[in-house]
C-alpha cells in the first residue's frame, strides 16, 4: 500500500501552509462519483476526481483519481495518487500509481512509486527538477502546453501528400521518417513506450 507515500505516515493529517494576509486560501475541489464534467480545471489547492472529468486539470496541490473516477485530459499538479484511471499526459513532481491504478500517456516527474499491478502505458521521462512553478504559472495565464522536448510533446505526423486528384497519396519516407526519433531525447531517465 502507498500509504506512507514520499515520506508522509498513513492517516496522518496533511499540515497546510500559513496563509499571508490578504492573500487566497487554498481549497479542495471535489468531482463526486457519478459527475461527468468538461471544461478545464485550475485549482490553488488540491483536487479529488471519483467521477469522470473531461479536459486539462492544473492544481498547485495534491490531485486523487479515486478508483473508478476518471480524468481524460492532461494533468499538472505537485503530486497525483492514481486508483482510477488517466487518458492524458501527466508533469508532477511526485506520482503514484496504486494496484487499480492506470496511466494511458507520458509522465514527466521527479519520484514515481507503483504498487503491484499499477498499469502505465507510455514515455517516463524523469528529471532532477521539472520547474513546476514556472509551469503552473504559464498554465495559469492560459499558456498551458508541452514544451519543446519534454514528455507529452505532440510528435511530428507524416501528412499524406496531395496527387493531382485532391486524393491523399501515400506520405512521403521524409514525413514517415519525421516523427520517428528525430527529436532529442530530455534530460533524465526515458523509458520509451512499446
Amino acid at each position: 500500500m502507498l500509504g506512507g507515500l514520499f515520506g508522509s505516515k498513513p492517516g496522518a493529517p496533511q499540515a497546510r501552509p500559513a496563509q499571508a494576509a490578504g492573500q487566497a486560501t487554498r481549497s479542495d475541489s471535489i468531482i463526486g462519483a457519478g459527475a461527468i464534467l468538461t471544461g478545464t480545471l485550475i485549482a490553488q489547492g488540491s483536487v479529488r476526481i471519483a467521477g469522470t472529468f473531461e479536459g486539462n486539470v492544473t492544481a498547485t496541490g495534491e490531485v486523487l483519481i479515486l478508483e473508478g473516477g476518471m480524468l481524460k485530459g492532461d494533468l499538472l499538479c505537485d503530486s497525483v495518487v492514481i486508483a482510477g484511471q488517466i487518458q492524458g499526459n501527466i508533469v508532477a513532481r511526485r506520482v503514484a500509481v496504486q494496484a487499480t491504478g492506470q496511466v494511458l500517456g507520458d509522465l514527466r516527474l521527479e519520484r514515481l512509486a507503483s504498487d503491484e499491478g499499477g498499469f502505465v502505458k507510455g514515455l517516463v521521462t524523469m528529471e532532477e527538477s521539472i520547474g513546476l512553478e514556472d509551469l503552473i504559472r504559464k498554465a495559469a495565464r492560459g499558456k498551458l502546453g508541452p514544451e519543446p522536448g519534454k514528455a507529452g510533446e505532440p510528435q511530428i505526423e507524416a501528412q499524406p501528400e496531395q496527387t493531382g486528384e485532391g486524393e491523399p497519396g501515400p506520405p512521403s519516407a521524409e514525413a514517415s521518417d519525421a516523427g520517428a526519433n528525430s527529436t532529442p531525447a530530455p534530460k533524465g531517465r526515458a523509458i520509451r513506450k512499446s
